[in-house]
């Protein structure tokens, strides 16, 4: 078995907490094209527009889940990114809610195209959650997500869920701290500012390669 470590690429773009909205039009959908160039012209247009706080604009029956109801929700692997393909990864969604209430926006990438995965109940089994009969809009968004690799289908590899919060497991598939994308002004005289990714696009992993590539905003 190859390094874990080395299984998986992250490219991350990030700006400062100030500055960044989320889902902000002019974000490429399916048939439009997608680069490196691309992502960074948008950090640079986001870093110029106010910051606008989406936390707690979720409908109530998610925005007022407890713990429990929350351990409720679970997604279905057999709906898990890449599944049908001859990757050695796959992606999994969380759900909103609990501690998690800023939405973000979940891209698939494949040969330079950006489609935007769209919220539905049928990515999810929801148990005594109280949101089986919640009918929730598809433009709802996610908490997050993780990598799974293809040695263990069952235990993550990489999540990243709240914030800019993400964490990773080691060599012997267990999980480290959690770490933060960005942190900005930290041990110094005045407030800390700690940004939120709001945007990510998961590149298709290229079949038979332990590399999978994400961008984020």
């Amino acid at each position: 078995m190859k390094s874990v470590c080395r299984a998986c690429v992250l490219c991350i773009v990030v700006m400062f907490a100030a500055n960044i909205g989320y889902a902000a039009s002019g974000v490429p959908t399916g048939g439009t094209s997608f680069d490196y160039a691309w992502l960074k012209g948008r950090a640079k247009a986001l870093s110029q527009t106010p910051f606008v706080n989406h936390e707690g604009e979720l409908p109530p029956v998610v925005q007022n889940l407890t713990w429990d109801q929350y351990m409720q929700v679970a997604f279905r692997s057999d709906h898990a990114l890449w599944k049908a393909d001859a990757t050695l990864f796959r992606a999994e969604l969380f759900h909103l809610g609990l501690f998690f209430k800023t939405p973000v926006t979940i891209y698939e990438l494949e040969d330079g195209k950006a489609k935007e995965i769209a919220y539905s109940s049928d990515l999810f089994t929801y148990g005594a959650s109280g949101l089986g009969q919640a009918h929730l809009p598809r433009n709802l968004g996610f908490a997050g997500f993780r990598l799974r690799y293809h040695t263990d289908w069952a235990r993550d590899l990489v999540a990243f869920l709240g914030a800019s919060y993400f964490r990773a497991v080691g060599g012997e598939m267990q999980y480290g701290l959690s770490a933060r994308g960005l942190a900005v002004d930290t041990a110094l005289p005045r407030n800390e500012e700690f940004p939120l990714f709001t945007q990510f696009w998961l590149e298709k992993p290229t079949s038979g390669l332990d590399v999978c590539t994400v961008y984020a905003l």
